[in-house]
């Protein structure tokens, strides 16, 4: 759930865990859950988003059964010089941050903004995405040297490593991530954020990475996955919890 420069500032991070990699491949794996070619409205995608993302039923949480991704498409691919386990670990580590998103920010989201989602549904996540997009741009601005803008130059061709993705719908949607920062900002970037600020992005993106890295390590030594929907099972309760509200600037 969270945003494209979310998940790319996770996998520069765990890059430096993981240098073995790919980057670039791992950075495509990273972006390829968010592939499905949009309908004309957004409102759905093919291949759906139940598909790419493992998606079980609301309001279930962890929302990815990523699990199921790990068994099929990682833990069968591990050799560490490989680009489809680079692929596949980047795939993995997208649900993970998106299921960490949803623990970490959802509810303090709702909290703080219950009038807006009494009045508009879960149509107010479009106002709050305001407030992530433009932190995005903003990281960009101050970060010329970041992953993205080496994405920026194009994605490597790669053959088909997931068989449910719909590879060309893959290739637009890279292009289409590349061109969305590219644009001019609507909204003067140094404001206030009231939905979700600089700190709140920070941490968020500091915790999952740390999560990440302990859940993978943990995985590589069990034998077991103990048939558990989400990876999120191995995390301490206290990694668990969500933030407390205020994470917007008030």
């Amino acid at each position: 759930m969270g945003s494209w420069i979310y998940h790319l500032r996770i996998a520069e991070q765990l890059l430096k865990c993981w240098p073995h990699l790919d980057v670039m491949v791992f950075t495509c794996g990273n972006l390829a859950p968010d592939s499905g070619r949009p309908s004309a409205d957004w409102t759905s995608f093919d291949p759906p988003k139940e598909v790419t993302h493992f998606l079980r039923s609301k309001p279930l949480r962890p929302r990815s059964a990523d699990l199921l991704f790990y068994r099929d498409y990682v833990a069968s691919n591990a050799r560490l010089d490989s680009a489809q386990y680079a692929f596949a670990l980047g795939y993995f580590s997208h649900l993970l941050a998106d299921n960490l998103w949803i623990v970490q920010i959802e509810p303090a989201s709702r909290q703080s903004n219950a009038d807006l989602f009494a009045r508009l549904g879960e149509d107010a996540w479009n106002t709050l995405k305001e407030d992530w997009y433009d932190l995005d741009r903003r990281y960009l601005a101050g970060h010329p040297e970041c992953l993205y803008w080496r994405f920026a130059k194009g994605a490597p061709q790669m053959p088909q490593y997931l068989p449910f993705l719909d590879w060309e719908s893959l290739y637009e949607q890279y292009a289409f991530m590349r061109a969305f920062y590219q644009k001019p900002a609507a909204r003067p970037l140094e404001r206030p954020y009231p939905y979700l600020n600089q700190a709140a992005m920070d941490r968020c993106v500091a915790d999952s990475t740390r999560k990440i890295v302990y859940i993978v390590e943990r995985l590589a030594s069990r034998a077991s996955t103990d048939n558990e929907p989400s990876a999120l099972y191995l995390l301490p309760g206290v990694d668990l919890a969500p933030y407390e509200p205020p994470i917007g600037d008030i």
